[in-house]
């Protein structure tokens, strides 16, 4: 004979640094009952664990799974389970154990156990129970517990399988995109006077643009056969910290390789409404190695600072040993920053306003620009260093905040910039546009689950 033990997992805390788009306060997801979502703890949240419980140990897998916790959370809300796979006298008895409606359940685990017992021995006549997989019948009040559900049903597995994507970006809507931003840049040149545009300008544009459409391609081909190699489409348990240890390296790849579309867009955009920034020595634009330069320490800064919440979750979530690590990291963009610019030999002091009315033009005897070359390592480093720890990040990561995006946030960055090149000479324009760029690209690719009444605040097993 064949002995199995089942257990429903341990129940972890979760602070308010380590929330995200989809994990909230307690609880182990495989085995929550619906009725969690609303706050609602009786009894028969644990009838609902054991049914759970006695599905995954006459199959082998649990009736929801999914690539996140939110996707699992609303399979419970809104699906219903694959009895097919199931033996047919236990078809019933599982069923009325998942019942969504609470009152529809066993009353009591001796109840469930009985019935249990006559399927298994036969004494009961096994129950015809339709397959109602393709026809959930979702609550629409379940759908406002929950944060960033959207309010139809039809799109709540895109909300949740894209959280850490675009979400309105799809493969048309790249070339949109793209169109859009050529006609911001041709008009706002035309009624502002920005500069000039050249059919050059144009192509480079479209050009950028078609890289980070081939980088999200590759990137989405990538991760379909990562999902179909490690068996995600499927479902398939796994142990709950090597489950935790898999959702936070995907959430984090997924977030990092997301922004560089994004911070590829938005340098796009750049180059269409202030052209200047990316001026060579001569005054010609494109400077290629200008835009690699920009781009190249844009998106490695918002991947230093994606990493942030991981180091405020070590030390219980306290802002400065925060802030100190985003200084230190800020340190580390400056230095790369210094090191692709003197590999690319750019002259970045005639492309922008040199400081020269700023507190600090040299540290001792350091020089923190040099004209005819541009910033040097000093200079990099006080920037970033200075930016990074005096804007509270904290307030762009973490996923609680008011608005996914917000305007606000953006000018408040760009204004630290402007303030940090007050104390330390650094080039202006490019000061306020990896300022603006970080703080956008920041704060669309970070998880985004706003306070609401009802919201799921403890899940219990």
């Amino acid at each position: 004979k064949t002995v199995k033990i089942g257990e429903v997992g341990l129940s972890k805390f979760i602070t308010a640094s380590r929330r995200s788009a989809q994990t909230q306060s307690v609880g182990t997801v495989y085995y929550m009952a619906p009725e969690v979502a609303k706050g609602r703890y009786g009894k028969e949240v644990d009838i609902y664990a054991m049914g759970i419980l006695l599905y995954e140990m006459l199959t082998g897998q649990v009736p929801f799974d999914g690539e996140s916790t939110g996707e699992i959370l609303m399979k419970h809300l809104t699906e219903a389970p694959d009895l097919m796979k199931l033996p047919p006298r236990m078809r019933g008895v599982v069923s009325k154990a998942l019942a969504k409606e609470p009152e529809k359940r066993y009353a009591s685990i001796d109840q469930l156990l009985k019935a249990f017992n006559d399927a298994l021995l036969g004494r009961s006549e096994p129950i015809d129970v339709p397959d109602q997989r393709a026809e959930p019948v979702p609550s629409p009040e379940l759908y406002q517990t929950l944060p960033g559900t959207p309010a139809s049903p039809r799109g709540h597995d895109q909300g949740f399988q894209a959280s850490l994507n675009l979400q309105f970006v799809t493969d048309a809507g790249w070339w949109v995109l793209i169109g859009l931003v050529i006609l911001s840049g041709l008009l706002l040149n035309r009624f502002l006077g920005l500069g000039r545009l050249s059919w050059l300008t144009l192509v480079t544009i479209a050009a950028l643009g078609g890289l980070t459409y081939l980088l999200s391609s590759l990137f989405k081909s990538w991760r379909g056969a990562m999902t179909r190699s490690c068996g995600y489409g499927v479902p398939q348990r796994t142990a709950p910290i090597q489950q935790a240890s898999i959702q936070t390296t995907t959430s984090f790849w997924e977030k990092g390789v997301a922004a560089v579309p994004i911070t590829g867009l938005l340098t796009a955009l750049l180059a269409a409404v202030k052209p200047t920034v990316f001026l060579n020595a001569e005054g010609q634009f494109p400077d290629w190695g200008m835009i690699g330069l920009f781009s190249t320490v844009a998106v490695s800064g918002v991947w230093g600072l994606l990493l942030l919440p991981a180091i405020w979750t070590r030390n219980s979530g306290k802002l400065p040993p925060g802030r100190f690590a985003a200084a230190m990291i800020g340190i580390g963009i400056g230095l790369l920053a210094f090191g692709v610019d003197q590999y690319l030999l750019l002259d970045i002091s005639t492309n922008g306003d040199f400081r020269g009315d700023a507190l600090y033009e040299r540290i001792a005897d350091q020089p923190l620009m040099v004209r005819g070359a541009g910033p040097t390592a000093l200079g990099y480093i006080l920037f970033f260093g200075s930016l990074f720890f005096i804007r509270d990040w904290a307030l762009l990561l973490r996923s609680n905040r008011e608005r996914r995006f917000s305007v606000a946030s953006v000018l408040w960055t760009i204004a630290v910039a402007w303030f940090v090149t007050k104390i330390f000479a650094f080039p202006l324009p490019l000061a306020l546009a990896w300022a603006a760029v970080l703080s956008c690209v920041v704060q669309l690719v970070s998880p985004w689950a706003p306070a609401r009444q009802g919201r799921v605040t403890r899940l219990n097993a």
